[in-house]
């Protein structure tokens, strides 16, 4: 039986979250019930690991499979892609219609990064895959928990264990930096967790984070996937144009 990792997310911050967002099951009116669900649908997450081979946690299905588990019976929207706006911060996540086109994209840019899977690839992939789905926004509240564990779970399926999103404000740090293109205190992070040592030089990117907008000068909406797969390593978070202040 595969053994999950304890959940410390599960909090009165995070059903806040989703109470402003009005994003809450009626039945679901207090963190305890919350708390309650979430831990029960964290279990029924045992056979989504145990059923799948490590490609398919770069999928949106996949992504879509996690958050439909985590938040069954607690979310109006669990396991839908968002159909409307919303504000991330301060970053401005992808359209809504160009969803999938952007997680096909960061499908094709994970397992690229994957390459043949061996551990630590898999690493950088998942480490890019968060951050990558942070700016995406797929869903209207529980993105960063979604992809936290799509990532946990891709690792697992290579290397056996669970790294540690922990602990969280060094997570949320290490994220920040990557939003804009420094992977390395995040891939560090998850290394820690799983007892290999850290990175010896920077790691950025290999491939821009930020979502294209139609509209934007750069793409259109007749350009093709394997020239809009190119322009994510032409466009790099690092690149002058797009470095975010």
């Amino acid at each position: 039986m595969v053994k999950l990792p304890d959940r410390p997310e599960l909090s009165i911050d995070a059903f806040l979250s989703m109470k402003r967002r009005g994003v809450l099951l009626d039945t679901v009116q207090h963190v305890e019930a919350y708390n309650a669900t979430f831990t029960s649908n964290m279990q029924s997450l045992r056979e989504v690991v145990a059923n799948h081979r490590a490609p398919y946690f770069t999928t949106m299905d996949s992504l879509l499979e996690i958050h439909g588990t985590l938040f069954k019976g607690i979310h109006k929207e669990a396991g839908t892609v968002r159909n409307r706006h919303v504000v991330a911060g301060t970053s401005m996540p992808t359209d809504h219609p160009r969803i999938p086109i952007e997680l096909e994209l960061r499908r094709h840019q994970m397992l690229e990064i994957a390459g043949s899977f061996d551990k630590l690839s898999v690493i950088n992939a998942a480490a890019f895959g968060f951050v990558r789905a942070k700016a995406i926004q797929t869903f209207i509240d529980g993105n960063k928990r979604s992809a936290r564990t799509q990532g946990s779970f891709l690792i697992f399926a290579v290397h056996n264990e669970f790294p540690n999103w922990e602990p969280k404000d060094e997570c949320y740090a290490a994220s920040a930096k990557a939003a804009k293109g420094d992977l390395t205190d995040l891939v560090n992070l998850l290394r820690r967790g799983l007892n290999i040592p850290p990175l010896t030089t920077k790691y950025f990117a290999p491939f821009r984070i930020r979502p294209f907008f139609e509209g934007d000068g750069i793409i259109s909406s007749s350009m093709s996937f394997d020239t809009l797969f190119n322009l994510t390593i032409e466009h790099r978070e690092s690149h002058p144009k797009f470095l975010r202040k």
